[in-house]
């Protein structure tokens, strides 16, 4: 004689989608924070071109930030200054994205140099070499966190 067995299969999907959106949200976070801190780690270095800090004043090393999609505004160091042309808060990353960014009107100066103009300055890449010195740490921070790991998430400034 046969015995009747009754299965029964139900659908976790939207809540596996939820936590999985939790966990991106988190992982961009920390690559934001991540980015910012060696941004500021760059920009507080001895440029070895001239024997002096890479940027004079602490008003472009506050100016970095980052920007997630569920985050209405730039979080990480902000500047303490409020001028007009700093303000990047208005601004939004796609899905999936991080944006990191400095909100002072001479970034792109600083990070890309300003010309080959008399007095021009030379490109610094401040940017690009703070966010790669960081790569190995978000991709282990982003596995911990999407396999679940708790994941403490500072950030260090000025070796603090």
């Amino acid at each position: 004689m046969l015995q009747e067995t009754e299965i029964k299969f139900e659908s976790h999907k939207d809540e596996v989608l939820n936590e999985l959106d939790k966990a991106t949200e988190k992982v961009l976070y920390a690559i934001g924070l991540l980015g910012v801190e060696g941004c500021v780690e760059k920009a507080s270095e001895i440029d070895t071109a001239t024997g002096r800090p890479t940027v004079d004043t602490g008003r472009y090393r506050a100016g970095f930030g980052f920007i997630t999609p569920t985050q209405g505004k730039m979080s990480g160091t902000q500047t303490t200054t409020s001028e007009p042309s700093d303000n990047i808060s208005s601004q939004r990353s796609s899905k999936n994205t991080v944006v990191i960014a400095n909100n002072v009107e001479y970034a792109q100066d600083l990070e890309f140099g300003s010309g080959t103009k008399k007095g021009g300055k030379h490109a610094r890449y401040i940017m690009k070499r703070g966010i790669e010195s960081k790569i190995d740490k978000m991709k282990e921070q982003s596995e911990k966190i999407l396999k679940g790991e708790n994941v403490n998430i500072s950030i260090n400034i000025g070796g603090n």
